[in-house]
């Protein structure tokens, strides 16, 4: 009648779970030396109370408490590691031995309350873990975002005095071409971390940014990249080709971002004997869209497809190619914040082909219960 799910720990048996919370209630506690756990097991087996003689019954007086004249327990192992007892107890004499059958069902019993308990506790870690994970990360999204724009204003302020300084002294500069290039190094070196701080707290915004989902048309996305960047003087000219492109959901901004990105690394990492040229295509595979885009620029070397979806990884030296190491990290967590992931196929000297998904509208709305507008 009575049966017990025990917790042994510092020489206390402890009731975790029992059938008659009357006789037992969960909680309760008693030392060692009270029970039959005090006697020590070294099999792996089940123990009975009829293994023992009358002077043992004695000797224990959970058993006179509880007026138990019939005990079969085992351990109770949890993740590899001995958590406890499992055991059955009546106030009842054994008419007859326990039968190898019953014995290799409190095996079978124990090994599953073990294996349920043992998920339990890894959930509980598992959840643990992902709220500390989550609080880290929120953490460190205000940090950026603080950090980020107060840094702004101090910068603003050295690249604005800084110019402002050299046009006062304008005339004094002229013959003197050292003075000329600290001034550029002081505004250059401004400018270049007011572009960092901006893409940092770009890259930090990302998932807490709650805008209702829109309906994109992608080639009004492109043509609108294509219409800024020959605004942009200072971009490198080149061609974008694109062809029946589908209408997606998602983040407008984010979606910007993405193809921006994208296309403006193919147009920028090339030779300067190449007229550059970024093909866009697309494809459905199932519950995605799979997008391509595809360049004729200078590639990348295997050991490097994966390192480039990193923070402020960059494979080339600043005066090579401008850029602060975080644009394709922004693409990676906007296109798995649109349900999908990011890639690159490519070759040295060979072009580049990004590959990237992004869920269906219907799926996206599904998932995001048709916040959409």
């Amino acid at each position: 009648p009575l049966g017990i799910i025990s917790k042994i720990d510092d020489q206390k048996y402890t009731a975790i779970y029992t059938s008659d919370t009357v006789a037992l209630k969960p909680g309760s506690s008693f030392d060692l030396g009270e029970t039959y756990c005090a006697i020590t097991y070294q099999k792996n087996e089940p123990f009975y109370s009829h293994e023992f003689s009358q002077s043992d019954h004695k000797a224990h007086p959970c058993f006179a408490k509880f007026k138990l004249e019939t005990y079969i327990g085992v351990k109770l192992h949890v993740n590899n590691s001995t958590y406890g007892t499992l055991n059955f107890s009546s106030p009842d004499k054994q008419v007859e031995p326990f039968t190898e059958r019953q014995s290799a069902m409190l095996n079978l019993i124990s090994q599953w309350i073990g294996l349920k308990m043992a998920e339990h506790e890894n959930l509980k870690d598992k959840n643990k873990l992902i709220d500390n994970l989550v609080s880290s990360n929120e953490e460190l999204e205000r940090f950026a975002f603080v950090c980020s724009h107060d840094l702004q204003e101090p910068l603003r302020m050295i690249r604005s005095f800084s110019e402002l300084l050299q046009g006062h002294i304008g005339t004094t500069l002229e013959n003197d071409e050292k003075g000329k290039k600290y001034f550029d190094f002081i505004t250059d070196g401004a400018a270049r971390a007011q572009v960092l701080i901006e893409d940092i707290l770009t890259y930090s915004s990302i998932d807490s940014d709650t805008k209702i989902l829109e309906k994109v048309d992608t080639e009004a996305l492109i043509t609108l990249i294509e219409k800024n960047m020959h605004l942009d003087e200072n971009k490198k000219k080149g061609e974008i080709s694109y062809n029946n492109l589908p209408t997606l959901t998602g983040n407008k901004t984010q979606l910007f971002q993405l193809f921006q990105n994208i296309i403006n690394n193919g147009l920028k990492y090339q030779t300067p004997d190449k007229n550059p040229h970024v093909e866009i295509s697309a494809k459905d595979v199932g519950q995605h869209w799979q997008f391509c885009v595809k360049d004729n620029g200078i590639g990348i070397e295997e050991r490097h497809r994966t390192k480039i979806f990193d923070v402020f990884q960059r494979l080339h030296r600043k005066s090579d190619f401008a850029g602060t190491g975080i644009g394709l990290s922004i693409c990676k967590k906007i296109v798995e914040r649109h349900g999908g992931k990011i890639w690159v196929d490519s070759d040295k000297g060979n072009g580049s082909k990004f590959y990237f998904t992004i869920l269906k509208p219907q799926i996206m709305e599904e998932k995001h219960g048709n916040k959409t507008s």
